[in-house]
């Protein structure tokens, strides 16, 4: 059995740079001109902006980066976000040649259940709209650490493999560390990653997880899907 796990941010979704600024102008009440937020071609140019860096020496570097995390999790913008070139038609080729297709994510807000739930109605609504399938099948997770451990206890429920395509290489790396050793067996066996956005120069590792470069989406047709367990993933 095979299942692939699909994740979402960088990966199939990438942000709709218009409305996260006006979100982040009216809600941070930075007070930009619409003029001179519509000249703004990326977050880079965003936080230089004076009322950016003003905003942000006035709430430390911590708050800032929270605030602005959190308003990139707002359903508004989740409902809003653009498709990743080639995503769709790619997720379509791989639902065909898998037994299961899912999607994980680390879309989640500890603090407050309600937006929990908005996050969750909005993500599969997007899925939905976007024309993916298996809309409803989608696994929240609390961080890199939290998504390796639900994989470890699908498989330790039913011995499968599991291709999961994420693009937090370095931090599914830390957490995978950080992991109980009898976890790290199962998913050294039996997951492999598919680092999305990475090249072969940067994923050759050892020791760790089974980990494949997965530039992107126009790749997809050299995914092995039916591919060695384990280590010999390495060599694909």
């Amino acid at each position: 059995m095979e299942t692939i796990l699909v994740d979402l941010d960088g990966v199939l979704a990438k942000k709709n740079l218009p409305r996260l600024l006006a979100m982040y102008n009216d809600v941070l009440n930075l007070a930009i001109p619409a003029e001179q937020l519509a000249r703004v071609m990326s977050l880079e140019a965003f936080h230089a902006l004076p009322q950016a860096r003003s905003h942000y020496e006035t709430v430390g570097a911590a708050r800032y980066q929270y605030q602005l995390e959190l308003l990139r999790f707002h359903p508004y913008h989740i409902a809003s976000c653009q498709l990743v070139d080639g995503a769709l038609q790619s997720v379509h080729y791989l639902t065909r040649r898998c037994d299961a297709l899912r999607y994980c994510t680390a879309r989640v807000i500890n603090f407050h259940p309600q937006w929990n739930s908005d996050i969750a109605r909005c993500t599969q609504i997007w899925l939905k709209n976007s024309g993916f399938p298996n809309a409803d099948k989608i696994f929240f997770c609390d961080g890199p650490k939290v998504k390796l451990t639900m994989i470890a206890a699908m498989v330790r429920k039913q011995a499968q493999r599991v291709l999961l395509i994420d693009d937090s290489l370095e931090k599914l790396l830390d957490a995978f560390d950080e992991l109980p050793e009898d976890d790290q067996r199962l998913l050294r066996e039996y997951l492999t990653l598919a680092a999305f956005g990475y090249d072969y120069d940067e994923c050759d590792l050892e020791g760790t997880l089974p980990v494949i470069p997965f530039p992107n989406w126009s790749e997809v047709h050299n995914l092995a899907v039916n591919r060695p367990v384990g280590k010999e993933a390495n060599r694909l």
